[in-house]
């Protein structure tokens, strides 16, 4: 097993024998990560080579993406998490329910949809799950912030839990998530992005996802 990321890597001999992790030391070669392999890019870009999703994704889901910002849910949500942000001081915890909330809103907006462009193939849900930590891993002592499981899980957790969006009693396995989210609003974030490369495009600055539609 490779230890650490992209820059700082050593090689365990014994992958079943299970080693104390440090999230100290995890925040350290992430900061070098960032300090050395980080650029702002074009949304176009991030789309198309990150996301891998088709170059003309404005035209295919550019109606589907307004209806979503007019859905009374994930609008409600979008406020809420934008009002946390300009709040000075604010626990990231507070930030949870909003992004999971959003998340959740456009999973329910592509399934009711019936539109094949944008049905989710894998059909999952996000939940809180901080500060549970995961468990049957080389990771357990890691507590990913939101996590996003396959739609089958969900019958084997607490209803109250399937209710609130949060996991309180049910333990996960790294087998199960399909995402796991790290939450880092501005004030507490590893870097703040100044001094990050930008990517140009024809000359021009890169865009974010707010100036696309």
């Amino acid at each position: 097993m490779a230890l650490g990321t992209s820059i700082l890597q050593k090689m365990k001999l014994d992958a079943d024998q299970v080693q104390k992790y440090d999230s100290d030391k995890y925040e350290e070669y992430i900061i070098r990560d960032f300090e050395r392999h980080r650029v702002f890019v074009d949304i176009d870009v991030f789309m198309t080579h990150v996301l891998h999703v088709p170059k003309n994704w404005k035209e295919l889901w550019g109606r589907n993406i307004r209806r979503v910002k007019r859905d009374g849910v994930f609008s409600a949500a979008h406020w809420d998490y934008s009002r946390r942000c300009e709040t000075h001081g604010i626990q990231e915890q507070a930030f949870y329910k909003p992004l999971v909330d959003m998340g959740n809103a456009i999973l329910d907006f592509s399934e009711s949809s019936q539109d094949a462009l944008i049905s989710p193939q894998t059909p999952q849900r996000y939940l809180r799950n901080d500060p549970k930590k995961v468990l049957c891993g080389v990771m357990n002592g890691l507590s990913p912030d939101v996590v996003a499981v396959h739609d089958s899980f969900l019958p084997h957790i607490r209803p109250e839990e399937r209710n609130e969006g949060r996991l309180n009693e049910s333990n996960l396995t790294w087998a199960q998530p399909l995402q796991a989210l790290e939450v880092k609003p501005w004030d507490s974030a590893l870097v703040d992005g100044s001094c990050m490369p930008r990517l140009t495009m024809n000359g021009k600055p890169a865009i974010t996802s707010r100036d696309a539609i």
